[in-house]
Parts: structure tokens; C-alpha cells; sequence
């Protein structure tokens, strides 16, 4: 903890970032002078959504653009936000559950959070289920506080688990009712929807990039192919 930068080093890292997006830049734009997409993109997204949604996405974009490298990274979005940051990746997809106006962003994707069990458990068994959510995230605290007013009591709580995708399976092993994104279900044959009559808690999948920062042909191949 003895050495630190100095007011030099700032602005020698500051204005380094311009000059190293500068020549990303330009080699993009000489490789794609021949109007193919090539070249290599990187990005850091969710665990969950890289077992969701990213394999069929992945592939077709292999189909359209066979030259196009694709490396990525799984980490928590305030990793991911960390890793734009510093320029280590070109851009991350996060959910719009944490404040992200430091960013730019564009929506790749929408959904709703719902209320899972497993498909073995039976309709009247239920009720003796406890719920099983993600820490305290906002969507999280929404659900406790429409659970409350609707039933007049706080929402009975069997654990809180940090990654949607342990919570699915947890579901799946008919230990609670779980409480994560729609997309995770997508894939899980042992689920069935929990309708208990509460507002929907809607949820938008973004692709958020640095600030005022130009989207290469690469990264707009890759956005602009449909997630579903």
C-alpha cells in the first residue's frame, strides 16, 4: 500500500483508453472493408443467461458469420460493469436490476420474473412450500412487498440462494417455490408456473457498452440476431 498513481499516470491511463479504442477502431473498420464480419468479440454476461439463451444464439451466429470469434466471460454484473470499465471487455449483458446509467445500453431481450415449483409436487401440497429467491435484489424486495399486501403477512422464506440457475434446480427437487427470470424455466422440463395473483415484475435483458462509445459491425451482428 506504499505506491500509488500519480496525477501524471491518471492522465496518461485516461487518455490511453482513447488511443487503444482508437486502433480496436480502425483495425474493425480495415477488416471490415471487405463486407464480411470477422474478426473477434468479447463479452461478459450472466451464468444463468449464458445456459438459457446464449447457446441458440451462439449458434446461429456461427451459421451467418463463420468468421466471427466469440470469447466470453461469466461473472456478476458488478464484475461485468467493472470489466467495462477498464476496457477489458467490449460490452456485457446484464438484467435492469441494478442502477446502470453509466452506461449506454441496448435491450436484447424482455421477460417477467415468475413463481416456480416442481411438476411432482401436487396442487394442495403447495401451500406448505417455502419461498426460495435471490438475495436482497429489487426484484426480490417487489416480491415481498406484493406478497404482503395481498396476503398480510411477510413471505415465508425456506433460503436465499446468489445464482438463478441453483434456485431452479432446488425448484426442481420440490425443496420451495422458487423465484427467478422466466427465460431459466425455459429449459426445465420439471417446472410448473405458481399463479398467485400478484402484478407481474417485468424484467429487460440489456447489452450495456462505456459511454458515447461507437458499436463496431461485430458487436452489431451480434445484437441484432433475435434471443428467444
Amino acid at each position: 500500500n506504499r505506491f500509488k498513481i500519480t496525477s501524471v499516470g491518471e492522465t496518461v491511463l485516461e487518455k490511453s483508453h482513447a488511443i487503444f479504442s482508437g486502433i480496436v477502431s480502425l483495425e474493425e473498420s480495415l477488416k471490415g472493408l471487405d463486407d464480411e464480419v470477422s474478426g473477434k468479440i468479447e463479452f461478459a454476461c450472466t451464468h444463468s443467461f449464458a445456459l438459457a439463451l446464449l447457446p441458440r444464439h451462439l449458434k446461429e451466429l456461427r451459421c451467418l458469420y463463420p468468421q466471427l470469434q466469440v470469447n466470453f466471460r461469466l461473472a456478476h454484473t458488478d464484475v461485468i460493469c467493472d470489466l467495462i470499465k477498464k476496457r477489458s471487455i467490449d460490452f456485457g449483458i446484464v438484467l435492469d436490476n441494478e442502477d446502470l446509467s453509466g452506461f449506454d445500453s441496448f435491450e436484447i431481450y424482455r421477460g417477467q420474473y415468475r413463481l416456480y415449483v416442481s411438476s411432482k409436487v401436487k396442487e394442495k401440497d403447495q401451500k406448505a412450500l417455502s419461498f426460495i429467491t435471490s438475495e436482497e435484489l429489487m426484484e426480490t424486495n417487489v416480491l415481498r412487498k406484493a406478497y404482503r399486501q395481498k396476503f398480510r403477512r411477510e413471505l415465508p422464506m425456506l433460503m436465499q440462494v446468489s445464482s438463478w440457475e441453483v434456485i431452479a434446480k432446488l425448484t426442481e427437487a420440490g425443496l420451495g417455490i422458487g423465484f427467478f427470470p422466466d427465460y431459466v424455466a425455459q429449459q426445465k422440463k420439471e417446472l410448473q408456473e405458481v399463479d398467485l395473483k400478484l402484478a407481474p415484475i417485468h424484467y429487460k435483458v440489456l447489452a450495456i457498452f462505456p459511454r458515447n462509445t461507437k458499436r463496431h459491425r461485430n458487436h452489431e451482428a451480434f445484437l441484432n440476431l433475435k434471443f428467444d
